[in-house]
């Protein structure tokens, strides 16, 4: 397992200006030099552009860093495609101890969690939907059914099943998982994001961000290694 971490880039510095900049939400005004004059109107404009690149900066600052996980997935047969299932996790979601084929990660908040298993997928390209279906569908059956775990929502398109369960416990708010499905280029994956149903407002753009990060790529295989007399 690899861990490659990223960081969000840090705003430029603003460049110094005599204009004057008056700010208010959701505007900036900038406000000429009484002089009116071809001068003035150049450091004006200076000053605009460092108000866009703050701006922008801010925007930039306010990703959440990330570090990527990288699960390698070897083919079942010397003809087999190898790939690699990689996804997007918060850096400052503390991971457990991985297995080959398994990582997982708590949030700060102790309960929210990251679920990521890669496995071969068996199948030719052409089966890859159905075995995608599947295992979706042995996921959430191993959650049990009605009336404490409920599937909320599940969408399947291609080679990718998205689904959303809902469950009563643990008491007294329960929790809400959403996970993906991807069967690819010889790799059957599956992510899931699991948060208190109090949270789901502030967790689910993270829960999705960390899904839409999933990724199955084809990785090619080594060389072989040319035997000596």
């Amino acid at each position: 397992m690899v861990f490659n971490r990223t960081v969000s880039a840090k705003p430029a510095k603003p460049a110094r200006s005599t204009a004057a900049v008056s700010k208010q939400p959701g505007k900036t005004w900038i406000l000429l030099d009484e002089t009116g004059d071809s001068w003035a109107l150049g450091r004006t404009m200076k000053a605009f552009v460092s108000v866009l690149v703050i701006g922008s900066g801010v925007l930039v600052s306010c990703v959440h860093a990330n570090h990527t996980v990288e699960i390698p997935v070897q083919g079942v047969t010397a003809t087999s495609p190898d790939a690699l299932v990689r996804v997007a996790v918060p850096a400052d979601w503390r991971p457990f101890v991985p297995s080959p084929s398994r990582a997982e990660f708590l949030a700060p908040d102790q309960w929210s969690r990251v679920y990521l298993r890669a496995m071969p997928a068996e199948v030719d390209l052409k089966h890859c939907p159905t075995l995608a279906r599947r295992y979706a569908s042995e996921f959430i059956d191993a959650w049990g059914g009605p009336p404490r775990t409920r599937v909320a929502n599940k969408i399947s398109s291609g080679d990718t099943v998205d689904f959303e369960l809902r469950r009563a416990d643990p008491k007294p708010g329960g929790e809400i998982i959403w996970a993906r499905v991807v069967c690819r280029e010889g790799a059957l994956a599956i992510a899931s994001c699991t948060v208190p149903t109090p949270r789901e407002q502030q967790l689910n753009p993270r829960c999705r961000g960390i899904l839409e990060s999933l990724q199955v790529v084809a990785r090619p295989k080594p060389l072989a290694t040319a035997s000596t007399r």
